[in-house]
């Protein structure tokens, strides 16, 4: 059986402060949330889930766009006629969001414990699946504290938005323990709210999918779902999916044996070509990082503007799906603070 884990689709929420350059080609950069959710329902169909799981966090909790809202119903009716079956549980950007509220969800999508914690079992595919939706935003206490011991005669999985200890996050949603979670003894336990896709226990699978789409450099990475396959009573194995439309990333380009401005371009153009080719068709929002001394004193002999408009200039012909976020020098000295080498006061940055 496979299971699809997903969470923190933020649908309207923009990608923030992109550089534009005349070449970019700017389609590639908006409604990124939904198509990203269009490859998660994609994927669920390729791998013939029998579960979406999604643990909280659909909207953002300032979102009022009803579009998006029929955007998401338009999005899961395409699993109506397939296997997989969608439970979701709020987290706490949607607690309270009115267009999640008013949304008139199809038959086969379902929600779970927006009363309190809940059980469902689905005896056809021998599952118990334990939730709780936050009810408001501002929930700080332990919620995973009343979910009930496993029914031993079913895998059973709970589904949780949660900041667990907040070691990942600095803040106190829904908190509990990484051992608590790991001592309950489910077959999985399906978390939201830590966008990185993270594994607490890989024993007895606790595991964050992380957010379905990376917004800022914090988010930097593959970001994407989780494929869980269970084979009898316990999980087999945990891939991460990813399903991003734009990828934020660093690319370290390797001047030492640059001795102009001319040279330095042509070695940042051959990276961030090479980096482009493996993304297939994802756009990319890059920190160039720049080693090696030769080319670094090349750079820093001419002014600020100038070496500005020849590096962002030569990046800008690379490709129309590349944005280059700026450029730094990474010094010899490796606990030593990466230098700006462009001129950030002549760049302009939009939101998508």
């Amino acid at each position: 059986m496979r299971i699809i884990h997903a969470s923190d689709l933020h649908l309207g929420r923009p990608l923030r402060g992109i550089l534009v350059h005349p070449n970019l080609d700017e389609e590639r950069f908006r409604h990124v949330g939904e198509r990203a959710l269009e490859r998660l329902v994609d994927q669920c169909i390729e791998a013939r889930a029998a579960l979406l799981l999604i643990a909280g966090d659909l909207t953002d909790h300032w979102m009022r766009n009803y579009q998006l809202g029929l955007r998401l119903v338009r999005e899961l009716l395409r699993l109506e006629s397939t296997p997989t079956r969608v439970y979701w549980v709020r987290g706490n950007h949607d607690a309270e969001n009115r267009v999640i509220r008013n949304l008139l969800l199809p038959s086969h999508v379902s929600e779970i414990g927006l009363c309190g914690v809940q059980t469902l079992t689905l005896p056809d595919l021998g599952v118990a699946l334990t939730g709780t939706s936050f009810a408001k935003r501002c929930t700080e206490e332990n919620l995973f504290a009343s979910f009930p011991a496993p029914i031993q005669s079913l895998i059973h999985i709970g589904l949780l938005h949660t900041s667990a200890d907040g070691l990942h996050t600095g803040d106190s949603y829904a908190p509990c323990g990484r051992r608590e979670l790991v001592a309950k003894g489910y077959q999985y336990m399906a978390l939201g709210h830590v966008h990185e896709p993270l594994l607490l226990s890989e024993k007895v699978p606790v595991a964050y999918s992380g957010c379905l789409q990376g917004r800022h450099f914090a988010e930097s990475g593959a970001r994407g779902c989780r494929l869980v396959e269970i084979d009898g009573n316990r999980v087999t194995s945990m891939t991460h999916v990813p399903l991003d439309v734009v990828r934020f990333g660093k690319i370290d380009v390797d001047v030492s044996s640059s001795g102009n401005l001319g040279q330095v371009s042509e070695q940042v153009v051959a990276r961030c070509r090479a980096t482009l080719s493996r993304l297939g068709d994802r756009a990319l929002v890059a920190r160039v990082c720049l080693k090696g001394r030769a080319g670094i004193e090349a750079l820093l002999s001419c002014s600020a503007k100038l070496r500005s408009t020849e590096l962002h200039g030569a990046a800008a012909t690379t490709s129309e799906r590349l944005s280059i976020d700026g450029f730094w020098a990474q010094p010899d000295c490796p606990n030593a603070p990466c230098l700006r080498l462009d001129d950030e006061t002549t760049l302009k940055r939009r939101d998508f």
